[in-house]
């Protein structure tokens, strides 16, 4: 069995021995394959595909001085154009649209509908959610 120690234990360790404490030379301890490194990409990565029960933090809480540096280091940090609109499409939901002369056309992204046909993206919503049954014609249902 390996231990790796450094100078402070192991003078510690020599006093509570009552051994004669003599400096050693450790050699620098390297990465292992199984290792939790953050600065392995992708596969390589420990801690690649542990989601769910199998993530060491998982059901952990971060402390409330956690939470505060992570939100100060995110602070006036800008998403791109690029970023913005992936974020977006991914969010976007799937909706059946019925047009005022009975013609239906499957979308994704009830927002951009909206912009381009000059509706009301929170009437149309509240059609999607069966509280309201058109909007300037339009129907719409979630699919």
């Amino acid at each position: 069995m390996d231990i790796y120690l450094n100078q402070k234990t192991h003078k510690t360790l020599c006093q509570l021995l009552d051994i004669e404490y003599q400096p050693i030379e450790f050699e620098p301890i390297t990465c292992e394959s199984n290792d939790y490194s953050s600065s392995r990409p992708g596969d390589k990565n420990g801690m690649f595909g542990l989601t769910g029960e199998n993530c060491p933090n998982y059901g952990k809480k971060h402390s409330e001085s956690r939470k505060n540096n992570i939100s100060r280091a995110l602070k006036g940090y800008k998403k791109s154009e690029e970023h913005l609109r992936k974020m977006g499409e991914s969010h976007a939901k799937t909706y059946l649209i019925t047009y005022p002369d009975g013609t239906e056309k499957i979308i994704k992204g009830l927002q951009r509908f909206c912009k381009e046909n000059n509706l009301t993206n929170t009437l149309m919503n509240h059609v999607a959610n069966g509280k309201q049954h058109h909007h300037k014609g339009f129907k719409c249902k979630y699919l």
